[in-house]
């Protein structure tokens, strides 16, 4: 079958190794196996890299420092941090699980887009962008290749791996898989400039009880004037949505939401919840997208009106695409739970060691936010980067196999670039054994991870 469509669709390229997705997974993956001299073709829908980092406008790092995570997503803190286009809280130490609020790290997308391209183009990584990926070339379970889609038509590229990390598990789903669905709230996030923020944290100081508070959980922030996110507003919330500003139902009930980012005046909003959505149905993407747009504009509007601070502000631009948590979730080897976090089980086969203070859930039928503590550090196994039944395909990033709870702390951007390292560490092993990734021995991916910097 695979002969019969290569003779109908032309391979353009034949390399060791494709990763479909230019996210922080998948530029992880595809760095992490082109440092190890194999080659490397890296699949990209858009026109930039960064996926939902960049795309959707949700330029924040959880503290990688903190998070304890070393290699590459390291070394793009570092470089965002040299560039001057990092911003950060002032915590010194683990609080949980309020410093981990207080102490994100928001940066500068232009600058994020421009040292991902400067790290691939160093790793010597072929990148081919405006490419959707709508077929894989599997047989019997064995991948070898993906069918793509551009603006040259449609064409096959061949591979000993393929490794996904289209967070939607697309891949993965097309080479027959097995895989749950799972959902959370989707959110639209867009950048305001010219806020005052000495008045902002002047509201903050009159009315101490409006900032960082929850209404079902208390308080979960402790001081605006160490904070990388800013959050409350309750009232001035409540005021809006009852004159009609703001529609009732869909402001998180965190308040109004933003990240201070590195240049002054500016700020992030991540406040939305758009819920019952199913992100892999276009016409409910669609739909959630256009809500998106009217909801960002009615925010705006009420930041201007309501909020000190806020009222010389201008929106500067928006992600091009809705933030999405949760779509496929792969069955692999080894699902990995809830309890294995919080019980901080050990694995002989683990690829990510990191500490993050909590799960990250948003209900999909109300978008109401509720977490589990972690105390942390916790493994991340290799087998749940292994899906059930197909060889040479590796997954990575929020589609790796987990639980639904899992997923609330896994799928956060740096441990999304540590699954992907260790898929791309792994992958180049696989390659020059010529054996299928399920056959890469622990041994040999532990020494590769660890003499890319990376520590377990």
């Amino acid at each position: 079958m695979i002969d019969d469509i290569t003779r109908q669709i032309p391979v353009v390229k034949d390399v060791d190794i494709i990763v479909v997705g230019a996210g922080p997974a998948g530029v992880s993956a595809a760095i992490a196996a082109a440092r190890e001299g194999v080659s490397v073709l890296l699949i990209e829908r858009y026109g930039i890299l960064g996926g939902t980092l960049a795309a959707a406008m949700v330029p924040h790092f959880d503290p990688i420092p903190l998070i304890g995570l070393k290699g590459i997503p390291r070394e793009i803190y570092d470089r965002l941090k040299r560039e001057g286009a990092l911003i950060e809280g002032f915590a010194e130490k683990i609080e949980m699980p309020y410093t981990f609020w207080e102490t994100g790290s928001a940066f500068d997308p232009e600058m994020f887009k421009l040292i991902l391209l400067e790290m691939i183009e160093e790793a010597n990584v072929k990148l081919l962008l405006h490419s959707l990926v709508v077929g894989s070339l599997a047989k019997e379970g064995n991948v070898c290749g993906v069918i793509v889609e551009n603006k040259s038509g449609r064409q096959a590229f061949k591979a000993k791996v393929v490794i996904d990390a289209t967070g939607d598990g697309d891949v993965a789903a097309l080479s027959g898989a097995q895989f749950e669905k799972g959902y959370m709230a989707l959110t639209p996030c867009f950048r305001i400039g010219n806020v005052d923020l000495e008045k902002v944290f002047g509201y903050f100081k009159n009315v101490p009880e409006e900032f960082g508070s929850h209404p079902r959980l208390g308080k979960y922030m402790q001081d605006y004037a160490r904070s990388c996110i800013i959050a409350g507003f309750h009232k001035l919330v409540k005021d809006a949505i009852e004159n009609g500003v703001l529609p009732p139902g869909y402001i998180r009930e965190t308040g109004f939401n933003f990240h201070l980012m590195p240049r002054k005046g500016e700020v992030c909003v991540n406040t939305l919840s758009i819920f019952n959505v199913d992100a892999l149905n276009a016409f409910e993407l669609t739909e959630a997208e256009v809500k998106g747009r009217k909801l960002m504009k009615a925010v705006f509007d009420f930041a201007k009106k309501y909020v000190p601070g806020f009222e010389n502000a201008y929106l500067i631009d928006s992600g091009f695409q809705i933030g999405v948590r949760e779509t496929r979730r792969i069955i692999g080897d080894y699902v990995l739970t809830l309890e294995d976090i919080q019980n901080e089980r050990k694995f002989d086969d683990a690829v990510v060691r990191a500490k993050w203070a909590h799960t990250d859930i948003h209900d999909p039928k109300s978008g109401k936010w509720s977490y589990s503590l972690i105390e942390g550090p916790y493994d991340i196994p290799y087998r749940c980067l292994l899906p059930k039944n197909v060889e040479n395909l590796l997954v990575s990033g929020r589609c790796i196999s987990t639980t639904h709870e899992a997923l609330g702390s896994v799928r956060i951007a740096p441990i999304c670039m540590a699954t992907g390292q260790a898929a791309g560490a792994a992958s180049s092993i696989a390659v020059k054994e010529n054996v299928s990734p399920r056959k890469v021995t622990i041994q040999k991916l532990h020494t590769v991870l660890k003499k890319q910097g990376v520590e377990l």
